[in-house]
């Protein structure tokens, strides 16, 4: 048995560690089990896709991007409220004979209410409480910008603001794994494309909804992630339009380098905007594979 090569300090050792730090059998530390939202990553990978521009198959990528993650208990009346947030997140693609597209946001947040005994109070006389098996929060998207050549000429999407409330059917206190049903509005502005001059504005009033589905293993070893969003979005000047966009993806941590983790990750997505430009009314299909260094932030 491995345990019984490990000398009686390296036990003591181990039990003053904190979670997921381990020792190997000479008694040296070692990490174990990294948290993916508490990091910063800087990612490169191959992207090839198809859409307004055809198939494209020469497109590297590069990202980059910070995130936290923090829970706030309040144990004696069975509350918990779980925080996520991303700064400065965003990826590049450009290829040998394709200039740069940038996709970026400054702030992204997510913020979740946890209730041991989730329920509803009916003010009647006398009040009633009701069962509710549900999470609630709220997520919100501020200073997005999506830089993209277009066949009708550079095009630009500044999103002004995105918001949803948040129904998380997965009613877990633990942070990581979540299945949300997102409902809310979205205001955007457009750029350039067969107008250089035009600016659009794009209003989807309470009209785009998302379904998230994203699980991680207990030592953040590996993670999955699937979404869905969209709807129709309203061009002031010209029309209603659907949006939609779905994103699955996997990240798996291989190895890591002096307790920093280098992982592998796959993504498949399509996208398509039924408004003009950046995307014109042509759907996209991306994939993306590559490996991400990280550091992680505790």
């Amino acid at each position: 048995m491995v345990a019984a090569s490990v000398p009686v300090s390296a036990w003591a050792e181990r039990a003053l560690l904190p979670p997921g730090w381990t020792t190997d059998e000479q008694g040296r530390v070692l990490r174990v089990s990294f948290d993916p939202g508490a990091r910063w990553l800087l990612g490169a990978g191959y992207a090839p896709r198809h859409g307004a521009g055809g198939a494209q198959p020469e497109l590297a990528q590069i990202e980059t991007g910070l995130a936290y993650r923090h829970r706030i208990d309040f144990p004696g009346e069975g509350i918990s409220y779980k925080l996520y947030h991303r700064v400065l997140a965003g990826r590049a693609v450009a290829g040998p004979r394709s200039p740069w597209e940038i996709d970026a946001a400054l702030y992204e947040g997510r913020f979740l209410r946890w209730s041991r005994d989730g329920s509803i109070m009916l003010p009647t006389n006398p009040p009633r409480r009701m069962l509710l098996p549900l999470n609630i929060g709220v997520e919100a998207t501020l200073g997005r910008i999506d830089l993209a050549p277009r066949p009708a000429g550079p095009a630009a999407e500044i999103g002004v603001v995105r918001a949803e409330l948040l129904l998380d059917l997965w009613r877990r206190r633990a942070m990581g794994s979540y299945a949300e049903l997102g409902l809310g509005p979205r205001y955007d502005l457009r750029l350039g494309g067969d107008d250089a001059a035009a600016v659009r504005h794009v209003v989807a009033p309470f009209t785009q909804g998302s379904f998230t589905f994203h699980h991680e293993t207990a030592d953040g070893l590996h993670g999955v992630e699937a979404r869905l969003s969209g709807g129709p979005a309203l061009s002031v000047a010209e029309r209603w339009g659907a949006r939609a966009e779905a994103v699955v993806s996997y990240e798996a941590i291989l190895v890591a380098v002096n307790d920093l983790p280098l992982s592998a990750y796959a993504e498949l997505g399509y996208r398509y905007e039924g408004l003009p430009a950046p995307a014109g009314g042509v759907p996209e299909v991306r994939a993306t594979t590559g490996l991400r260094f990280a550091v992680p932030l505790r």
